[in-house]
């Protein structure tokens, strides 16, 4: 399925823990805003209700208001999970939630068996990641996985065009992370 004109919304799914964090989130915002992805990062969608107090210092209204935006823009076009970047190199749980949220919506992974249904899942790894390989069932519900920016820059000017047999021959998660992909214990 090719997104309508003006349809390309991407979600953006990473820790926002540390200053490092808080920075790949940028850079990562940014990407996808230079390819005209309509972005939404929970980050930045909840600064304005936070206002700089942590989740726990606010009201239940104010958390509730920042989760229900966050679920309703999962139902996007694209959803971007940095995979990495938490403690010990693993992933986030709240990006393996929202990673599982939209694979539930895509019948995962959507791009390889034709759904009609989105998003788009790509996970990133990113250069600074400790660990540079993914869970095995994390790893099979995603559509593309990239290691490091370069490769993140084509992977979403390929998924922007719908070159989905493209995205398949370069990102494909057996393709990139081999015998990389860590074992369910």
């Amino acid at each position: 399925m090719s997104p309508m004109p003006g349809s390309f919304s991407a979600y953006l799914a990473a820790p926002i823990f540390d200053q490092h964090q808080l920075a790949v989130v940028d850079r990562l915002y940014q990407e996808l805003q230079l390819r005209d992805f309509n972005v939404f990062s929970p980050y930045h969608a909840s600064q304005d209700i936070f206002r700089g107090r942590p989740p726990s210092e606010c009201t239940a209204e104010e958390r509730a208001l920042v989760i229900q935006g966050n679920i309703s823009n999962l139902h996007c076009w694209l959803l971007l999970a940095w995979v990495g970047g938490y403690e010990a190199g693993f992933t986030d749980p709240g990006v393996i939630w929202e990673m599982g949220y939209a694979a539930a919506l895509s019948g995962a992974p959507a791009a390889w068996n034709n759904s009609p249904l989105r998003p788009l899942t790509l996970a990133y790894i990113d250069e600074s990641d400790k660990r540079q390989s993914m869970n095995l069932m994390l790893s099979a519900t995603v559509d593309v996985v990239v290691k490091g920016i370069a490769d993140l820059r084509i992977a979403l000017q390929l998924a922007r065009l719908c070159k989905y047999e493209a995205l398949r021959e370069r990102y494909h998660p057996r393709k990139v992370l081999g015998g990389e992909m860590e074992p369910v214990v």
